[in-house]
Order: C-alpha cells, then structure tokens, then sequence
C-alpha cells in the first residue's frame, strides 16, 4: 500500500486524517475476489487545499539507499493520474485540475531527484486501459502513447488478445506478462515457455519483451513466492532462446554452483 499510500500521507494539500471513499470502487471486483479485499481496505486522505510536495523526501530516500552501494539506484514512483482517480477532493473543481495539480508537485519533486544525481527515474502505472471506464472526466479517449513499449498481462489475461497485439503495434516493443500476480502459484519453465511460443507467432523475437503482470505486492505474496516466480520466468525464456539460438539469460538460482548439494566436506 506504501506505492500508493506514501504520496498522499506525504504531500501538503490533504487532510490529516484518512476516511473510506467510494472513488473507484464501481469498478473493482466483486467481494468474495482478492482485488475487493484490497480496494475495500484502501482508506485515503482526500485533497482539503492546493496540493503540493509537501514532505515527500523523494531526494533524501534516494541518497540514502545510493550510499549502500557502488551500483546504479533508480526510483520508483506512481504516477499522478492513478493518484487522482483514487481521492476524494473538496478543493479542486474537476479531475483534469486535480491531475495538473498533483503532476506539479510530483514533477518538482522529480526534478529535484534528478538534480541529485539519480541516473534513472521510473514512474509507473500509466492506467491507460482505465480511460474508457473512468469517462471523458480524465480526458479523450483517443489516447495517443508516446512509448517505446507497451504491457500486455497476458499471464492473467489469456492469450487470446496476441493476434490483435500483433496486427495493431508494427512499430514498438510488446511487452508480455507470463507470471500471474493474483496467485502465489510458482509457474512452471514450460508453462512460461508455452506462452512465449504462443506470443512470437504474433510478435517478432527483436520486439518482444518479457515480463511480469504487473506487480507482486498487492496480494500480500511472500518474497519466497515472488523470487521464484521470478526464476520460473528466466529459465521458461532460456528454453525459447535456445530454441532460436539466442544467448541464455543468467540464472544464478539455477546455478548448480550455488547449490548447497554441491558443497562437500573434508
């Protein structure tokens, strides 16, 4: 919940308490389904005043976690557009001013960030696909995307959408999710290798991408589940790339090296 908490306890422009809201709840899952459990339990601040920065410390949080180590950190953040369909507001007038409004602050935070020196930024959760449900209040429906890529959950989702992916998108990377991040079952190699098979009869190998669906902290997952996962969705690509002559991805977990069998004592 911190992805999406942490922005609204941290900016000015919120009240100091937090209260149930129907934002959104229309269009969630019904009870009894994993996702309504989490929406239901989603208790927000809503907007009292003009928004800003606030105390986010997006600059501190950073330098802290980059003294740890020599290599590259990057930053996470979501982006405003979920941040609003998701509060109430007694302050701004309409949905399109309260994103202005929250894309300002997030934005001076994120150039103070980069200022710093944080090499790479990311900011996730472009909800897209949630245009048409939350009306033209958000903006038109023609969205054009400015992106190199585009992510499909194609795990959870079924493969049943690949042909339209593949006769639509000519001109940019697909991404394809072919782990579940509803369910702590741990995929198998072949069954992610299947799904990979399935994709690249629509999508060329140099623009495919693989990945996950979505996140894997929303459902309460253990780290344990979440890593082999993981694991699961190297080796099932491995096999695809062996299979078209391609380098094999590390995979230090399927390293026999690393493996406590392969100690011996004296």
């Amino acid at each position: 919940m911190s992805w999406q908490s942490y922005p609204l306890t941290h900016m000015s422009g919120f009240s100091q308490s937090a209260e149930p809201s129907a934002c959104q709840m229309a269009t969630a899952a019904p009870r009894g389904h994993i996702l309504h459990d989490y929406l239901e339990a989603r208790v927000l601040p809503k907007i009292t005043g003009p928004v800003g920065p606030g105390n986010l410390q997006y600059m501190a949080m950073w330098k802290v976690a980059q003294r740890l180590t020599r290599r590259p950190v990057k930053f996470g953040t979501i982006l405003p557009e979920l941040l609003v369909a998701s509060v109430s507001d007694d302050y701004y007038k309409d949905p399109v001013e309260r994103s202005w409004a929250l894309s300002d602050a997030l934005s001076s935070e994120l150039h103070e960030l980069a200022d710093a020196g944080c090499p790479v930024i990311q900011m996730e959760e472009p909800q897209i696909h949630m245009v048409p449900v939350r009306g033209k209040a958000f903006g038109k429906l023609d969205v054009q995307v400015d992106a190199d890529a585009i992510t499909f959950e194609t795990c959870s989702s079924g493969t049943g959408d690949l042909p339209v992916i593949g006769e639509a998108i000519k001109d940019k990377k697909v991404v394809i999710g072919v782990i579940d991040h509803h369910t702590l079952q741990v995929e198998r190699p072949d069954q992610v290798a299947d799904l990979i098979r399935e994709a690249l009869k629509h999508v060329p190998p140099e623009r495919l991408i693989i990945s996950s669906d979505c996140g894997k902290g929303r459902e309460g997952m253990s780290r344990r589940h979440a890593t082999y996962k993981m694991v699961a969705m190297v080796q099932g690509t491995n096999i695809v790339r062996k299979e078209l002559g391609l380098p094999e991805a590390e995979c230090l977990a399927a390293d026999p090296r690393f493996s406590l069998a392969s100690v011996r004592t004296p």
